[in-house]
């Protein structure tokens, strides 16, 4: 839920969340929001990244895109560099990340 409806860490601390999750499971026991990002999160990124890097390695060859882009609210620029790759599947991949 955290990941996929880009909700901030703290919703693991807000008291509809843990209503709904006692009313799903009782028994279970809400980790706090350090614990996520203090080792699930890193946890996760160390395997995404070592994942990333060895596809990125094994592939043949690899093209990178730029963008730059700004928000009208807060007028915060986004710098973001795509890497593009066929793995050896002949399966196009890519992977993105963003700097602001």
């Amino acid at each position: 839920m955290i990941a996929l409806d880009f909700q901030p860490f703290s919703i693991v601390s807000d008291e509809g969340f843990k209503s709904l999750l006692h009313t799903l499971e009782p028994r279970y026991t809400l980790p706090s929001r350090q614990c996520f990002t203090d080792s699930v999160f890193t946890s996760i990124h160390q395997g995404i990244v070592s994942k990333l890097k060895y596809e990125i390695a094994s592939a043949p060859s690899c093209s990178f895109t730029t963008d730059i882009c700004s928000t009208e609210v807060s007028n915060d620029s986004m710098i973001s560099l795509t890497a593009h790759w066929i793995n050896h599947c002949f399966v196009k991949k890519e992977a993105c990340a963003i700097f602001s």
